[in-house]
């Protein structure tokens, strides 16, 4: 219920996309199905974050793959194995338009359960840039700070929640900046 009365319509996507093109501002969506990726697409959005629960969704993969922009491939809580057979799979190795988002998602993610020393390790084996999700407490006065050790590991692209006001308690106030 809290997505749906989330949800914009067609009209507003556009809107925001051309408000974002008109400031030079990049614009990226989450793209969960065959829907929201045909709003991405007639929106010429600027880049694509695709969460781990669509990882295995090699339809919607390729048909993102296609926009020819920037994605951002969820793998917190995919295994090692898995990852480098979707890699494979796509024929990612390489690529500089994918980057892999690693992160470690509770309410909040306690700093011992960010294993921040896997991200090396996983550009090594996929020959990808891997980014970092953060989702530290956000309200605690040190919310950035995982993430400036991961800054530390040579990550350049960050998943940070942010929020106008913690007290609403919206989707991931938790870990969001206010």
């Amino acid at each position: 219920e809290t997505f749906l009365s989330l949800e914009l319509p067609d009209s507003q996507w556009a809107r925001i996309a051309g408000y974002a093109r008109e400031h030079e501002i990049d614009f990226l969506v989450d793209v969960f199905g065959a829907r929201s990726l045909e709003v991405a697409r007639a929106c010429d959005v600027s880049g694509v974050k695709i969460h781990s629960t669509s990882f295995f969704d090699h339809q919607l993969i390729s048909g993102v793959l296609a926009l020819g922009c920037p994605v951002y491939f969820s793998v917190g809580g995919i295994e090692v194995n898995e990852i480098l057979a979707f890699v494979k799979r796509h024929d990612l190795r390489g690529r500089t338009d994918v980057t892999l988002l690693y992160g470690f998602q509770s309410e909040p993610t306690p700093t011992d359960m960010n294993h921040l020393l896997r991200i090396p390790r996983l550009r090594e084996l996929t020959g990808l840039p891997v980014g970092f999700m953060d989702h530290a407490d956000g309200g605690d006065g040190s919310g950035a700070a995982v993430s400036l050790l991961a800054a530390g590991l040579g990550v350049r692209t960050f998943e940070k929640h942010i929020t106008l006001d913690r007290e609403l308690e919206i989707e991931d106030y938790v870990s969001a900046l206010p």
